[in-house]
């Protein structure tokens, strides 16, 4: 498993590239597109605007399936070039650098959590604290999706 920080550094280099690579890299991202927009469509989204946030937003392009609906979106990544690119791309959306421990927002914010292709970054002796710390800032009744490798 990488270290926090070359994981960091693996992330920035890729920030300007990412979204056109994850399809075409093949082997564990064959059909990563394909995968964003079948847990997208999977996600009730109400007539009032729901509060969504994106755990690992990269360049957003998860994030977006769910703002092309209404959402709004906060994102949260621990690559500054990934989110710089991000509110390039996405200048409407409201982001953050933080890592999944611990998430800096207050308990029961978001009506909808998401995380494509970022839980196989934590730690695995963090993850149950990981997913306890979703659980905080989702609101009751609220639905966590998670795709990963």
């Amino acid at each position: 498993m990488r270290t926090d920080d070359q994981s960091r550094q693996l992330f920035d280099a890729w920030a300007q590239t990412y979204a056109d690579d994850v399809d075409s890299i093949g082997g564990p991202l064959t059909g990563y597109t394909r995968s964003l927009y079948t847990a997208a469509a999977l996600i009730p989204l109400k007539s009032e605007q729901l509060r969504v946030l994106d755990i690992g937003i990269g360049t957003g392009g998860f994030a977006d399936l769910l703002y092309q609906r209404g959402a709004h979106i906060t994102g949260v990544d621990f690559s500054p070039v990934m989110l710089e690119k991000c509110a390039e791309l996405h200048p409407e959306f409201e982001l953050h650098q933080s890592r999944f421990l611990p998430l800096p927002f207050e308990d029961d914010r978001f009506d909808v959590v998401i995380s494509s292709f970022t839980f196989h970054e934590v730690p695995p002796r963090l993850r149950q604290q990981a997913l306890q710390e979703v659980a905080r800032v989702l609101k009751l009744g609220g639905m966590f999706s998670m795709l990963d490798i």
